[in-house]
């Protein structure tokens, strides 16, 4: 079922496109992407690691400064987590080391600010990144039996990321190139829980991507 919406959702908006003459756009990049445990104690290692970032928008002009852009990318996240973890009973410490990878299928809607319209014509974008769950591995490593795991099949379907980019379009008229950094921040926890206070996990990070226009 989720898998024909997302469908459904990538067919309207090339569709709309097309018929409206907007620019497609298809794009390749990685991220460095991190991931953080939320209501546990003292972090030992945080490392992002790099992922791969790739798929289709299409932008709609609003006008000669301001645009629209949508699509769907996929996306791939990974990181490596370790903490320190207090047992309230008996004051020990416990320590918890986690691998994750997760897939999602990203549905972006951003509003671009052009500062020029020449050659070369750099951009700000702000929007969200409506994120659909499609499946994750994770292993981790637990001897004191803290408890904290483990995060794997109960994610939830639909989460929303923050997305802050600065970009750069070249040779508009000709090549069509873009070059774009952004920022990422999920705005809820990933993990579905029935304890808002249980541990749980959120994603940040920071995504190169490039992009040739059509």
């Amino acid at each position: 079922m989720r898998k024909n919406i997302i469908s459904t959702i990538i067919m309207l908006f090339l569709g709309f496109s097309l018929l409206n003459g907007s620019s497609i756009h298809l794009k390749l990049g990685f991220g460095y992407n991190g991931y953080n445990l939320e209501n546990v104690s003292n972090y030992t290692t945080k490392e992002p690691k790099y992922s791969f970032v790739g798929g289709i928008t299409t932008e709609f002009t609003l006008s000669r400064a301001f645009a629209i852009e949508t699509g769907a990318l996929y996306k791939h996240y990974r990181g490596d987590v370790g903490v320190k973890y207090l047992f309230e009973e008996t004051k020990e410490i416990g320590t918890y080391q986690a691998k994750f990878k997760t897939k999602y299928i990203s549905i972006p809607i951003l509003l671009k600010i052009y500062f020029l319209n020449e050659e070369l014509s750099p951009y700000l974008s702000l929007g969200i990144n409506t994120n659909f769950y499609l499946s994750s591995k994770y292993s981790f490593t637990d001897e004191q039996n803290t408890g904290l795991g483990p995060y794997s099949g109960k994610y939830k379907n639909i989460n929303l990321f923050l997305d802050i980019a600065f970009g750069v379009l070249a040779f508009p008229d000709t090549l069509g190139i873009e070059v774009e950094l952004h920022v990422t921040k999920s705005f809820r926890d990933l993990y579905d829980t029935e304890d808002m206070n249980s541990p749980n996990i959120k994603l940040n990070g920071i995504e190169l991507i490039f992009g040739k226009r059509f």
